[in-house]
């Protein structure tokens, strides 16, 4: 799930998402700066390390929803756009609004979300809903989503208003999603949210043609390879050692080309009954 928490300066956002394969976390932090204040220097001058300063891009991590409950507060379209970006989530979404969309409503009826239909003008309605991960203000009213917003945080809950990034906790990057398997995050920090999407419509296209079939198997094959090996090969290390021969695998890589998941699999966990994990 992509996010950008203000509250703490910290960005998450679902990047590079692979499914359990790699859960990347980035960190861009500003450069330390030497002052010549105190302590010794190897060549005996004084210096002394400041603490980094708090970038506004922040952190990249990868939000895990599964199982959570989130609240979405609103019906119109960017209520069915929050709605459609939690369904692959795996979380339990509550929508609360005192009509709704036709979406929204087929998504009701599929038993895919849980609807409360009520006119929200305030945020006490908050306190007839227990165990709330995340709660999302995007109802047509700006005074609302901020008393809700504001609810929320009393409440310790993480919260959003799609019109008023500045009260936000956090906000929605511009994501690039292939299968399902791979999601990229574009962000400008909430300066321009437009841009964040003009730019994810181009690099839509270059990473559609970059990352292939047998990239998205891989991650698959990855994922399966990892738990049946758990018992196999004892430490991290050897384990690292074996997945990251099966990257770079030309055997595998062509197996997977030709769509033989299966047989991929079969020939890696091979290495491992011929006493070979991690060599070439």
């Amino acid at each position: 799930m992509a996010c950008w928490n203000r509250r703490n300066r910290v960005s998450l956002a679902a990047v590079g998402r692979l499914r359990g394969w790699i859960s990347p976390l980035f960190c861009e932090i500003n450069s330390y700066q030497r002052i010549y204040s105190g302590g010794r220097g190897r060549t005996g001058e004084s210096w002394a390390v400041d603490a980094p300063a708090i970038s506004d891009s922040g952190m990249i991590v990868d939000l895990n929803l599964r199982g959570k409950r989130v609240l979405v507060v609103g019906a119109g379209h960017e209520a069915e756009r929050k709605v459609e970006g939690l369904l692959s989530q795996g979380c339990e979404i509550m929508v609360v609004a005192g009509d709704l969309s036709e979406r929204l409503q087929a998504l009701w009826l599929e038993g895919r979300i849980k609807v409360k239909k009520v006119v929200v003008r305030s945020g006490g309605f908050l306190d007839y809903f227990d165990r709330l991960t995340l709660v999302m203000a995007v109802t047509d009213d700006r005074e609302v989503n901020r008393k809700i917003v504001e609810a929320a945080k009393k409440r310790g809950i993480y919260t959003y208003a799609a019109d008023d990034p500045a009260v936000s906790d956090f906000s929605h990057p511009a994501v690039i999603n292939l299968h399902d398997k791979v999601q990229i995050a574009i962000s400008t920090g909430g300066m321009s949210p437009l841009m964040a999407r003009t730019l994810r419509e181009k690099a839509e296209k270059i990473f559609k043609d970059m990352i292939r079939k047998e990239d998205l198997l891989q991650i698959e094959l990855q994922d399966r390879l990892r738990g049946e090996i758990k018992g196999l090969l004892p430490s991290p290390e050897e384990r690292k050692k074996f997945l990251v021969r099966v990257v770079r695998s030309d055997e595998i890589r062509d197996l997977l080309a030709e769509n033989r998941l299966d047989d991929a699999a079969t020939f890696a966990l091979g290495w491992l009954k011929n006493g070979a994990s991690g060599g070439a």
